[in-house]
């Protein structure tokens, strides 16, 4: 049994609901032992559930990451609620990983900001679909920011969220999560075991502005740009993404010199023999590197051959 393991990137699913909650889903393969996990987007810790091979861990949080054993390796997939900023009607994030983020917004929430590193976008029935590569601050609205209570079930977790706006002034955001699933907090200072069964967590912000119908005009402006932005960015790429290096992984740069040092062409079944990756952590990252414009993929049957196409160093 490993001691210790560092988790592989994970494949990323972060959705902004209707009514503003953003619900941060990650998926990767973890190993026998103990698995750390970098947490994309800052968690409400009690929202936080792990399971593997649909058994419930229990997840150990401390600045910024996730500490789970696991009593045999398998898919682990992990559920959180983000925690959010909120000033004027305006709420914000920060994608602090430079990974590939998979972005769902709801038609009730307007997106107030384009990601720089921004790989493609599409509309899977109503809801936008946008995919970049981090880090990034997403700022959005929402439409309809009438007194409204709404309950959102992830996994194990149920969460109740309430916003108000008397007199058309958003006052206050805070999110009530149950969970039966404990969870272990830590910090620098003191380390506590919590066992939680509800717990109110407000949310950053929450200002007093005003949300009249100006701002409403303001904000569909707003989308306009964002959308015409979009196909300017992708127009001037040509529809594949500027490279960027600082979203390369040490798993990238492997992948990349075990290519060069073969000749610049390497099987992708290879590459999983060095690297001893499963198919598909391996996959994903062959596919950044494609969107990046690193490698070229070549069909041989129902081999991939990779072949870098440019340099990395």
């Amino acid at each position: 049994m490993a001691l210790f393991a560092v988790s592989q990137s994970p494949a990323i699913q972060v959705t902004i609901n209707s009514n503003g909650v953003v619900v941060v889903q990650l998926d990767l393969w973890a190993d026998e032992g103990l698995n750390v996990i970098k947490l994309p987007v800052t968690p409400i810790p009690e929202s936080i559930t792990v399971s593997i091979d649909n058994s419930t861990l229990i997840p150990i949080y401390e600045n910024g990451s996730l500490y789970v054993f696991s009593p045999t390796s398998g898919n682990l997939k992990v559920d959180y609620l983000a925690n959010i900023s909120a000033r004027d009607g305006v709420f914000s994030f920060e994608a602090a990983t430079g990974e590939l983020i998979r972005l769902t917004l709801k038609p009730e929430i307007i997106l107030l900001s384009v990601p720089d590193n921004l790989v493609n976008f599409t509309y899977v029935g109503k809801d936008l679909l946008i995919e970049f590569y981090g880090p990034e601050r997403i700022e959005y609205a929402v439409k309809n920011i009438s007194a409204s209570t709404l309950v959102i079930s992830t996994g194990s977790v149920t969460t109740t969220t309430t916003m108000e706006s008397p007199s058309s002034a958003v006052t206050s955001t805070t999110a009530m999560v149950t969970t039966s699933t404990p969870i272990i907090t830590m910090s620098t200072e003191t380390k506590s075991s919590v066992s939680t069964t509800t717990a109110s967590i407000p949310l950053s912000g929450g200002e007093k502005g005003a949300w009249n119908q100006s701002y409403i005009l303001t904000s569909l402006a707003i989308v306009v740009l964002v959308i015409a932005s979009v196909v300017l960015i992708l127009r001037r790429r040509g529809g594949r993404p500027a490279p960027f290096e600082s979203g390369l992984s040490g798993i990238d740069l492997e992948i990349l010199r075990l290519i060069k040092d073969s000749g610049g062409s390497m099987m992708q079944g290879d590459l999983q023999a060095v690297l001893r990756l499963p198919k598909t952590t391996l996959w994903r990252h062959v596919r950044k590197l494609e969107k990046l414009g690193y490698i070229e993929i070549i069909k041989e049957g129902p081999f991939n051959r990779l072949i870098l196409i440019r340099d990395f160093e």
